[in-house]
């Protein structure tokens, strides 16, 4: 049967091992691209990051701990590296959404931090979200379901066509 709600991500709290935002901030510049700091969600469309490739920036909430800015670094730093205007775009945003989070995972991983409440929910939202893009219904042009709410869907700066687009 279906759930009826998919559960919520959690933030990860507390501390981010020593030097991991440091070594993810670098690996930023490195690709060219600028790292700002916003005071909170609402200053980029009630995300936890984002990535702008026309203006070549990431930003990343201020007002969370320590490890979720760390971890959210490291997804925004996949989008970098793996959906940017040089590479083949997804066919959904959600195929994005879970790569970037999943690459988030190992490095968070490495480092011996545990994303689970945060990730396991998340994937699973954008890997609903993307349920039509390899089927019969993304042929005939059916709209695949969204987590997220429809102010995003118009998100041009991540290099995505948004969520509910098969």
């Amino acid at each position: 049967p279906p759930v009826a709600e998919l559960p919520r991500p959690r933030l990860m709290q507390g501390a981010a091992p020593e030097g991991l935002w440091e070594g993810l901030a670098s690996l930023v510049d490195t690709d060219g691209f600028g790292l700002s700091l916003v005071a909170d969600a609402a200053s980029i469309a009630g995300a936890n990051g984002q990535t702008d490739f026309s203006s070549r920036r990431v930003t990343v909430r201020e007002d969370m701990d320590p490890a979720a800015r760390a971890k959210t670094l490291a997804h925004e730093l996949a989008h970098v590296r793996l959906h940017g205007p040089d590479h083949e775009a997804p066919a959904h945003r959600g195929i994005g959404e879970v790569e970037a989070e999943s690459v988030a995972l190992m490095i968070a991983a490495a480092h011996g931090m545990d994303t689970r409440e945060y990730t396991v929910p998340y994937v699973a939202g954008w890997a609903s979200a993307t349920a039509c893009a390899s089927s019969s219904c993304a042929a005939a042009g059916a709209p695949g379901l969204s987590p997220w709410p429809a102010s995003r869907s118009s998100d041009r700066s991540t290099g995505f066509a948004g969520p509910g687009v098969c």
